[in-house]
């Protein structure tokens, strides 16, 4: 599982994923006030809150005022914005729309194109689930190929097998 950190003032780190993030915090760059964003779209949890993390992030104190070193700011090396243009472009954070477009296009193969199909189609409805709960996830438009991409090929590939299978039993 990987995370994006969150900070106060609302940027965000990473991802990151647990051996990075404990780094981070051994390394005080990741503040007690953090909020943890999980890149698989579930709701965000308090660093503070991750087992992982809580020892050394209780483990903090301020240092004295006149301590020899300063603080290590709480910044990560790569910063995303949810907003960029490739994360608008490919939801890389909705992970079952993208799946959902991707079974749409293969359900296009015969016959394999049945199952394809319903899974698109399923992968789709909880894309559309998860971008209503969390607008910063995008995938609308992939999920909905899904939905009707892979769902229309899957019963078109249900019908002509059916024509198929009635033409053989007729003949």
């Amino acid at each position: 599982m990987k995370y994006m950190i969150r900070l106060e003032n609302g940027d965000e780190y990473g991802p990151a994923d647990i051996a990075l993030l404990r780094e981070w915090a051994n390394q005080r760059r990741v503040p007690k006030s953090a909020m943890l964003v999980p890149t698989d779209g579930t709701d965000p949890i308090p660093a503070i809150d991750l087992p992982e993390l809580a020892g050394a992030l209780q483990a903090i104190t301020p240092p004295p005022t006149n301590a020899a070193h300063p603080p290590v700011e709480p910044t990560a090396p790569v910063q995303t914005n949810a907003d960029s243009g490739v994360g608008v472009i490919i939801p890389y954070r909705n992970g079952p729309a993208l799946a959902a477009y991707y079974l749409a296009v293969f359900s296009l193969i015969p016959f394999l194109g049945i199952l394809l199909g319903v899974l698109a189609f399923v992968f789709g409805i909880i894309g559309v689930r998860l971008r209503s709960r969390n607008p910063e996830v995008h995938g609308i438009v992939h999920a909905w190929i899904g939905i009707l991409g892979g769902g229309g090929l899957a019963l078109l590939w249900i019908i002509i097998l059916i024509v198929m299978i009635t033409s053989i039993a007729i003949a």
